[in-house]
């Protein structure tokens, strides 16, 4: 049977046979934006769906003016699990596992409702270790993961949780797997710099045969909006001065000091030369 992962950040709408759509919307308070990507998942009678085009005719006269887009993402035999990481699981119903590797104690600062929030799932919680406050928290297998690929802690390129659920999902042999919104908004500026990090391990992906099917709006293994994928053959007359100006903000970077800490304990582990 092949398993596959979901990897979502944002919204996946699910849209299952006999869906009602003006009524659905009425009904769960579901809306539609000009724009959206919906996704059809599922096993076999999912995957037939793409032969046809029924449901997408049906919302489409339903929402003329949304511009929407369509994906057959089924899988005939398909047994999905859904996972997602930090806040996510708010937006993406049925989440089978959450992946946060921050600890504990960033969340009871910055988010309190979070302990009784994925108390309430009901699912695994992979955390930096076991906290008895979340009963279904266990620790991320990240000494086994290291192990999988070779790595150790010098070597490890690890900069995000989604970073170590890619890593988790090919060490249990998961063949396919979808990233769903990751890299995607262009005001999401915070998360700029895991972009190198996932593109990694989406070419592990591949290297490995992991089927990988990742949203359109992605910017993941795409170059940065002001790159040419073609170097050499095609130009952007401004992208010297953003590189220069992205060089010229790393190398103030590299001038600082960098001290690695323990998240929990604070205690000093490292510090770059």
């Amino acid at each position: 049977m092949i398993r596959h992962s979901f990897s979502p950040l944002s919204f996946l709408l699910t849209i299952a046979l006999g869906l009602h759509v003006s009524a659905t919307a009425a009904e769960q308070g579901l809306t539609l934006e000009k724009g959206d990507h919906i996704s059809l998942v599922g096993n076999t009678l999912a995957e037939r769906m793409q032969h046809h085009g029924w449901l997408e005719t049906l919302i489409q006269s339903q929402f003329p003016e949304h511009e929407l887009v369509f994906r057959n993402l089924a899988y005939s035999g398909d047994e999905a699990e859904i996972w997602t990481c930090s806040l996510a699981y708010r937006q993406q119903p049925d989440t089978t596992r959450v992946y946060n590797l921050d600890p504990l104690s960033w969340f009871q600062a910055n988010v309190p409702e979070y302990i009784g929030e994925v108390n309430d799932l009901g699912v695994p919680i992979y955390m930096q270790r076991h906290y008895p406050e979340i009963p279904m928290s266990q620790p991320y297998p990240k000494d086994e993961v290291l192990d999988f690929f070779g790595m150790t802690a010098d070597t490890a390129y690890f900069t995000s949780s989604i970073a170590w659920m890619l890593g988790d999902a090919i060490r249990q042999g998961f063949e396919r797997i979808i990233i769903h919104r990751v890299q995607e908004s262009d005001k999401a500026t915070d998360y700029f710099f895991q972009k190198p990090c996932l593109d990694f391990w989406c070419g592990v992906c591949i290297g490995r045969r992991v089927r990988l099917l990742i949203s359109e709006g992605s910017r993941l293994c795409r170059p940065h909006p002001w790159e040419s994928g073609l170097y050499g053959y095609i130009s952007q007359d401004s992208a010297d001065v953003i590189n220069g100006t992205i060089s010229s903000a790393v190398k103030a970077a590299r001038k600082l000091p960098i001290v690695f800490r323990h998240a929990e304990t604070r205690e000093q582990i490292g510090q770059a030369a």
